[in-house]
This record gives structure tokens, C-alpha cells and sequence, in this order.
């Protein structure tokens, strides 16, 4: 399973960071419409259940960063002299 999810990821960045997006988001709204206690022991089980993928929460935790949308401006490399 691990393989698989790592290969997934590889090929499919941009929906591994659209989902750790919402999975960091959810977590902060989470935190801020309940009591501490109960997204504490939401992510306690969530961590049982997921055989520690799911990670415990942090409050730390950033909120997910909106996109970056692509310019597709041209890169150029200085050249030595």
C-alpha cells in the first residue's frame, strides 16, 4: 500500500498537495469551531485507525497556502564568463 501511495504521489503531485491542502485546512478549522479536547481525541483516533499515517494534531500546524498559478514566463540561465 505504501508503494502504491509514494508512486501515486509521484505522478500525481499536484493532487498530493491539493490534499494536504485540505487536510491541513480542515484540521485548522477543526481546532477553531471545537474544543481543544475534542479535536485532540478526533486526531488520537483518526492516528489509531490509520495505523499512525494520520499524524496527532499540533496546533502549530499551518494553514494550507493557496496555489501558486503558473506565469509560464520564460527561466534563463546567467552564463560564466
Amino acid at each position: 500500500m505504501a508503494s502504491k501511495l509514494s508512486k501515486f504521489a509521484l505522478h500525481n503531485f499536484d493532487k498530493t498537495l491539493s490534499i494536504a491542502k485540505l487536510g491541513l485546512n480542515t484540521a485548522n478549522t477543526l481546532n477553531s469551531v471545537l474544543p481543544k479536547p475534542i479535536v485532540d481525541s478526533t486526531f488520537k483516533v483518526l492516528n489509531t485507525i490509520s495505523k499512525n499515517h494520520i499524524p496527532l494534531y499540533y496546533p502549530a500546524w499551518p494553514k494550507g497556502e493557496k496555489s501558486i498559478h503558473s506565469t509560464k514566463q520564460a527561466f534563463t540561465t546567467l552564463k560564466k564568463k
